[in-house]
């Protein structure tokens, strides 16, 4: 499939469009242990709207919710409560294993099945061609 623009921009731009990316709810103090869950067997913090696991609080609060400064401060102190993982160091659990509720629902992914004993997974097609090549 081929994809064709006019590569040449207006000669007058008429009105300026800004693509916005949409806000997720907003987070406050009182509703932080209803928007995140914290998975004290991986020592993962989990943003249940965005079903993802957070490293920086701070940041996610930022740039995902639209969170002011000193509603994020006190956020942030909150979650301190939580030892979070760096990512490197979360034990995962097994490739096929039961899905973690807070991560809803599985996604289709590829697995390598270059050796019996890998267990990479990834949604992504690209990732896994370069696992494939710089792992096996």
């Amino acid at each position: 499939m081929e994809f064709c623009w006019n590569a040449q921009p207006p000669a007058t731009i008429t009105t300026t469009q800004h693509r916005k990316r949409p806000r997720a709810s907003k987070i406050t103090i009182n509703n932080v242990q209803e928007r995140f869950c914290y998975l004290q067997r991986y020592q993962v913090l989990i943003c249940k709207e965005h079903a993802t696991g957070i490293q920086n609080v701070d940041v996610h609060l930022r740039d995902q919710h639209g969170v002011a400064s000193k509603e994020r401060k006190s956020i942030v102190e909150h979650c301190r409560q939580w030892q979070i993982a760096a990512p490197q160091d979360v034990e995962l659990p097994a490739p096929l294993g039961p899905p973690i509720e807070q991560l809803g629902e599985p996604l289709d992914v590829y697995q390598c099945r270059i050796t019996s004993d890998c267990g990479f997974c990834t949604a992504n097609k690209i990732r896994m061609q370069k696992h494939c090549n710089n792992v096996h």
